[in-house]
């Protein structure tokens, strides 16, 4: 499936989009596999694909798109569709990623390497700090940023659930112990990128993984703006390994969904 969502992305780059939407048409729009919001949200990449060429057409398929899917962020410009995901949607994409890992060690020896790149450090790559709140977010089925998708001038992570968008800016090498200006302005201009991206959506909150919650004098932040503080990430890392743990007491095939929903 991915090799042909990459088809469909390629073909409209290269200007080929009648070929990209019937790509989307025969292999997900029309494919009963695939759940109704699914098919809601390749729809609207359809959508807009085909306003490239054909507005009238776009305009159809976005309301068929929302008919499928309530649920759906209905983005400003092409190619930043995002979709929410139900509740029960996520505990099997959950249960799914937990399944690639054959024993529950080896699955839990893989969160905790994850986890231990989210250090507050000078020394810290901040890609390295990056790489593991993207890869806690596909652990808990909650990163929906696509790099075919996203530009360079956009946040470096989006986590959305079906209430809440989450655009995070990562500060984990910053020496101050204070939150700057600057700071605050890069979440603005995050929460100003989220709005100017999406005609609607859930609430969205800007959240800086910075080592201090306690503001400079000369700044002011949203009342959506927080920061991930060095006591509140280690928190963050605890929670994370309370639910791996718990998952750890059987192997990974042997857990159903209802009982993953009642750790989650």
């Amino acid at each position: 499936m991915a090799k042909r969502e990459y088809q469909v992305l390629s073909n409209y780059e290269n200007n080929q989009f009648e070929s990209a939407v019937d790509l989307l048409s025969s292999n997900f729009i029309n494919n009963s596999d695939i759940s109704i919001d699914d098919q809601g949200w390749y729809l609207q990449l359809g959508a807009h694909i085909t306003n490239s060429h054909n507005q009238s057409a776009a305009n159809d398929m976005q309301i068929k798109a929302k008919q499928k899917n309530a649920n759906l962020l209905i983005p400003a410009i092409p190619l930043l569709t995002k979709k929410t995901r139900s509740t029960t949607e996520q505990i099997t994409n959950v249960k799914n990623w937990i399944n690639q890992y054959d024993n529950a060690t080896d699955f839990q020896i893989t969160v905790r390497s994850i986890l231990i790149k989210l250090v507050y450090s000078p020394k810290n790559n901040s890609n390295i700090f990056e790489s593991g709140l993207l890869e806690i977010g596909e652990f808990l089925d909650m990163i929906l940023q696509d790099s075919k998708m996203i530009t360079m001038m956009d946040p470096i992570i989006f986590w959305a659930t079906r209430d809440y968008s989450f655009v995070i800016e990562c500060k984990n090498r910053t020496t101050n112990d204070k939150f700057s200006r600057d700071n605050a302005e890069q979440l603005l201009h995050s929460e100003n990128w989220y709005n100017g991206s999406f005609i609607s959506g859930p609430d969205v909150f800007c959240i800086a993984f910075h080592k201090s919650n306690v503001l400079f004098n000369n700044v002011h932040v949203n009342h959506n703006c927080y920061s991930v503080n060095d006591k509140m990430l280690e928190k963050f890392k605890s929670k994370i390994l309370n639910f791996v743990n718990a998952l750890s007491i059987k192997n990974p095939s042997d857990w159903t969904n209802t009982e993953i929903a009642s750790l989650m």
